[in-house]
């Protein structure tokens, strides 16, 4: 062939690739690479070479050699195979199947090369295992079958179990399934928004399996965005706790609640009394990410958990769109309990008690640590190590005093716990080193003790229902000379004089008092300064006074333990009134008229002492009193109408039109 026909074939095929699309011929060049791949991959598979020289290793060593040199790793039993027998091991780019043959050819061992693992495993027990997984599989029957809905229509999705195991499968587009299971194996049929169903498959191999709705979840009522539906007629993202799910939680504020809610983070606090931070579906801005509370259609407003009967959270932007702006990070709509209806009088009274404690700690830093840390940092920045308090020695040495710093024979006579304007001279804070290391995080906290105390009484007659609730709440923190206390008073009541008049009321009165260093979550917290201290700084100084960062070298954190002592004559007291009071008309079926009236009020007094700290580094020179008063009024007045008709007994038309009206004033004098 000459070089003229050549170059007319190179011409031809190329006029001819022209012509192919150009994301054909993408996908040919992918399935080119990908083939090339393939091949190279079995290739290597196959004829991966290794060159070994060991004498006198034991098989472990051997084969740890060979995942040096090689993409391979082993598994393998060491009770069932002998990798202690040594074997000298002489060969240049032999196969590793034959390396391997050669290591056990006297032994009996049989290996498998599943991608880049390989697997060691003995011959008997291998051909054993083999026959005795044949041998079940033969005695299991295949069943099969279809899932249909009442109206016959497939279910796509339906979870088939075989119970007491976790051998299951899920039905495909048609609701058909197929399964492998034991001769008189009973199935378990599920899927959600329907009743489960139990079958037992002995003597039988095909099934028609029918699942009937499960009603009762699809008619329960959630209270959405200025109104209810049943469940089975939401198709927005939301979640619900109930208060049977509420009173087995062992929380004291409602916040805490949501942690049995999906799509919801929550942080707890590390102060008593104060609320969870919460989070709706992560982060939606660098700002205040905190969602929307309604309590009985009031927004904002307190509540005991125990006066709770459901608590909806609104996730997606459908469900929230009512609420406008407001709704930016999710909204929590709060319902409290109720009586009900021709109810007896019921009389319930709850009391909880219990100690709170931390489940884990910071794993810090002792004394001896922290200062091998110091002389590690220095051989890094490549500097000879020297330090106020470690010296300046090969290794860090732990003084007896830091303060005087590395002080030895000190004259306690000489300790001054007067600032200069107090007695004209400084203070001379004595400070003997702890030398194992103070841990700050178990110095100030301890187990802290709760209880809960509720009354409540409901009923109800023919046209009038009503719920009252007493509650009582004492709380110690985890921290140290912290804590909470709240009394709450809940009142609601309903009535119906005529069929189309109903009218009603909810409110609820708390107060609070929350005593001791109250800074939570942040930088100025004791859980931070704890951290921050030095091991080497003991918790008191000589004289029995708290000690701290006067000491040269221990940098500028505050002892968390005189924050927390100093300060537990802090209060924050405050009183909240919330509540609604609200008309309904319903003139015809179908058609209501509601207007509502609700209050959120909250006058506050905080006091805080700060006290100065003669031992921090960076101290003040005089204490200080700071006191705040303020109060806090919100009201919103709302008016809908809302229209429902089912026609047909299947189209369910529901139609709402509103107004609402919020006003919201502060004042506050520092």
């Amino acid at each position: 062939m000459n070089k003229t026909t050549i170059n007319q074939k190179a011409q031809f095929f190329y006029a001819l690739f022209q012509k192919i699309p150009i994301a054909m011929r993408i996908t040919l060049l992918l399935l080119f690479v990908l083939a090339f791949q393939l091949q190279a991959e079995q290739i290597y598979s196959q004829d991966t070479k290794i060159s070994l020289d060991m004498k006198n290793a034991s098989i472990e060593k051997v084969l740890q050699a060979i995942e040096e040199k090689s993409d391979y790793y082993f598994l393998y039993n060491s009770k069932l195979i002998d990798v202690d027998r040594t074997v000298s091991v002489r060969v240049k780019n032999a196969a590793i199947s034959a390396v391997l043959d050669e290591l056990f050819k006297s032994e009996n061992v049989e290996f498998e090369v599943q991608g880049s693992q390989i697997i060691l495993s003995p011959k008997e027990m291998y051909s054993q295992i083999t026959a005795v997984a044949e041998a079940v599989q033969q005695q299991k029957k295949t069943i099969s079958g279809t899932v249909i809905d009442a109206a016959g229509q497939p279910i796509i999705g339906a979870n088939i179990i075989e119970v007491g195991t976790t051998n299951g499968t899920v039905t495909d587009m048609d609701g058909n399934f197929s399964l492998s299971v034991e001769p008189d194996a009973t199935i378990r049929i599920s899927y959600i928004g329907y009743l489960e169903q139990n079958i037992n498959t002995a003597g039988q191999s095909a099934f028609n399996i029918t699942l009937l709705e499960d009603t009762q979840a699809l008619e329960e009522v959630v209270v959405v965005g200025y109104g209810t539906r049943r469940a089975g007629e939401l198709t927005t993202s939301i979640s619900t706790i109930q208060a049977s799910t509420i009173q087995q939680m062992p929380i004291v504020e409602a916040s805490e609640a949501l942690r049995a809610a999906s799509g919801v983070t929550i942080l707890k606090s590390n102060t008593p009394g104060d609320g969870a931070s919460v989070r709706i579906r992560g982060l939606g801005t660098i700002n205040d990410n905190n969602p929307l509370w309604v309590i009985d259609g009031v927004p904002g407003g307190s509540v005991s958990p125990n006066n709770i009967e459901s608590i909806t959270v609104l996730k997606d932007a459908a469900s929230q769109a009512i609420y406008g702006a407001r709704a930016a990070n999710g909204v929590i709509l709060v319902t409290t309990k109720t009586g009900r209806l021709n109810q007896k009088v019921q009389v319930n009274v709850s009391v909880k008690s219990g100690i709170s404690q931390n489940s884990n700690y910071y794993d810090l830093l002792n004394t001896r640590e922290y200062g091998e840390l110091l002389w590690l940092e220095a051989k890094n920045d490549g500097v000879p190590p020297n330090h106020p308090l470690y010296g300046d020695g090969p290794t860090p040495d732990i003084p007896e005093y830091i303060f005087p710093p590395r002080g030895q024979n000190v004259d306690h006579s000489l300790y001054d716990d007067k600032m200069i304007h107090e007695d004209g001279d400084d203070t001379y804070l004595i400070m003997k080193a702890n030398k194992e290391g103070t841990d700050w995080l178990r110095e100030i906290s301890h187990n802290a003790p709760y209880t809960d105390i509720s009354l409540d009484l409901s009923g109800g007659g023919q046209s009038t229902s009503y719920a009252f609730q007493l509650g009582y709440l004492s709380e110690e923190g985890i921290l140290k000379f912290t804590g909470f206390d709240r009394y709450n008073l809940r009142s609601n009541v309903t009535s119906k004089p005529f069929k189309w008049l109903e009218i009603g009321e909810r409110l609820g009165v708390t107060y609070t008092q929350r005593q001791g260093f109250r800074d939570n979550n942040s930088e100025s917290s004791a859980i931070s300064w704890a951290y921050r201290m030095q091991p080497i700084v003991p918790v008191y100084d000589i004289a029995g006074n708290y000690a701290g960062t006067r000491a040269p070298g221990t940098g500028n954190g505050r002892n968390p333990l005189f924050l927390l002592d100093t300060n537990q004559n802090d209060k924050d007291k405050r009183m909240n009134i919330s509540g609604n009071a609200y008309v309904k008309l319903t003139p015809i079926e179908g058609l209501s008229f509601q207007s509502l009236f609700g209050i959120d009020y909250t006058p506050r007094h905080y006091r805080n002492i700060d006290y100065v700290e003669k031992a921090y580094s960076e101290r003040g020179t005089y204490d200080n009193l700071s006191e705040e008063t303020s109060f806090g009024m919100l009201w919103n007045w709302t008016n809908t109408v809302e229209y429902r008709r089912l026609f047909n007994n299947a189209h369910d038309f529901t139609f709402l039109v509103g107004t609402e009206a919020i006003d919201y004033s502060y004042n506050f004098v520092n």
